[in-house]
């Protein structure tokens, strides 16, 4: 699985946010000011799986990382956790299901596009 670039137009931000509010059943101010910047998604509908790196309003960078199965959909998993660039780029940082030339794809647009904190 790959980890995905989310474009920064509006267009794709604000389909990503309507994906949020559906998928995850949280309000739409829940997300004003937020900045989608990728995002990895797996499964194949009875089970699912998702990991978004988002930015605050205030510039700080979060991880969300939510799944379920058959049971469940994503709902209450939308807690964006503290992240930084410096974790992104160290052999900590991982993803479920992305593999070592993936995250390392990843880490190198991560250390050219993201900003350090």
């Amino acid at each position: 699985m790959k980890i995905d670039i989310i474009a920064q137009d509006e267009a794709t931000q604000a389909s990503e946010r309507a994906r949020i509010v559906s998928d995850y059943d949280v309000k739409p101010e829940t997300l004003d000011g937020w900045t989608f910047i990728a995002k990895a998604c797996d499964g194949c509908g009875y089970e699912e799986w998702d990991w978004y790196l988002v930015r605050s309003p205030d510039g700080t960078l979060h991880e969300n990382e939510a799944g379920h199965c058959s049971c469940h959909g994503f709902e209450e998993q939308w807690e964006p956790k503290p992240s930084s660039v410096a974790y992104l780029l160290s052999d900590k940082f991982g993803v479920s299901g992305v593999y070592d030339e993936e995250k390392a794809e990843f880490q190198a647009w991560a250390r050219e596009h993201l900003e350090a904190p």
